[in-house]
């Protein structure tokens, strides 16, 4: 016996072997993959009515009908959030490969600059850069630890678990510092994608006399960690310089010396781009009172001071570590400085790169 009935939407189908109704832009059944107008009676295609097979079919489809048509939603459902998941991994994917470009482009630029300044005699003092083959040789600013007496920078291993070295002074190869070519090597088998801390030791005249480097034994998520991160501050006229990466505390960190003044301000720049700062809620801000705000170019006049603050108050001739913290997916968690209270010996605020 045959009925008629109106169909969900306009141009929807009906397929006749199992009475399924299907979306109008479908050429097959979804259900039992019977092609749009054919089986035991043709279906009419953009149609308002449709034809029941018969009644016994029919009454058994129709009862199968609810639990089917559930699954096929939970179905879409999910493939929904996979293609959500997937579109957001993809945009992860790109802006980590943007951010990555920049601070590469940061990077060669600022050696440049230093290059250039050192050759016409501008320097006031040494700048000290470390390249390696496991970074494309991209110019990475050592940063002097008051603590160790040494200027020190993170590399991480290639896959091959080798990584070459060149130290740089004013962002120029200096090649009588190693082998023949004026290189190191780290190579360690099983430490493919390992971080080392590199130490470089000065002699009395100021250049280059050791290098070492040591393991870092705590797991590591630098893979996401592709932004750079530089501070400028007071102590040097505002000069940019590039922090170091610290896996082992998941942070990048700048070791300076305040002055005569009693106190010192900085900002920090992500890629040392003047509209990606970072800086407090409040000028002179101070991180156990003012939230940090950024990356975005809103603080031109908001700074962190130190010194100012009853926590580090008669702080001249005292030497500060700036720590910026980052989540596990490498976005930015927060700022904060320690005084240290190991210093190397010998060692005064002139040691401050500048």
């Amino acid at each position: 016996m045959a009925a008629t009935r109106a169909a969900m939407f306009e141009g929807d189908w009906r397929c006749i072997e199992c009475t399924w109704e299907n979306e109008g832009k479908a050429d097959v059944c979804c259900m039992c993959d019977t092609a749009r107008g054919q089986g035991k009676a043709a279906s009419p295609a953009h149609s308002t009515t449709c034809t029941e097979a018969g009644s016994a079919a029919s009454s058994e489809s129709e009862d199968a009908a609810p639990a089917v048509r559930k699954a096929r939603l939970a179905q879409q459902a999910a493939d929904r959030k996979l293609a959500e998941r997937k579109k957001s991994e993809d945009e992860r994917v790109a802006e980590q490969a943007k951010d990555a470009k920049a601070a590469e482009a940061c990077a060669r630029q600022q050696a440049q600059v230093r290059a250039a300044a050192a050759a016409a005699g501008l320097s006031e003092a040494p700048v000290f850069y470390l390249a390696s083959s496991s970074d494309s040789w991209i110019p990475h600013e050592m940063v002097w630890s008051q603590v160790e007496g040494s200027y020190q920078c993170s590399v991480r291993l290639g896959d091959d678990g080798v990584s070459r070295l060149r130290v740089l002074i004013d962002g120029t190869h200096c090649k009588s510092f190693g082998n023949a070519d004026g290189e190191w090597a780290i190579s360690e088998e099983g430490a493919n994608g390992s971080n080392y801390q590199v130490c470089l030791r000065l002699n009395s005249d100021s250049l280059p006399d050791t290098l070492t480097w040591s393991r870092f034994s705590v797991p590591d998520f630098s893979a996401n960690v592709v932004r750079k991160y530089w501070i400028k501050g007071s102590w040097d006229h505002n000069g940019a310089h590039e922090m170091n990466w610290d896996p082992s505390r998941s942070c990048f960190y700048y070791q300076f010396c305040v002055g005569a003044s009693a106190c010192e301000s900085f900002q920090i720049c992500v890629n040392n781009a003047w509209h990606q700062c970072l800086y407090p809620e409040e000028e002179e801000g101070f991180f156990y009172r003012h939230a940090l705000c950024g990356p975005d170019s809103f603080g031109h006049d908001k700074k962190w001071v130190v010194g100012k603050h009853a926590l580090d108050a008669g702080a001249v001739g005292a030497w500060f570590e700036v720590r910026l913290r980052v989540h596990l997916d490498g976005s930015v968690q927060d700022v904060d400085w320690v005084r240290l209270t190991s210093p190397a010996s010998g060692t005064s605020c002139s040691k401050t790169p500048r």
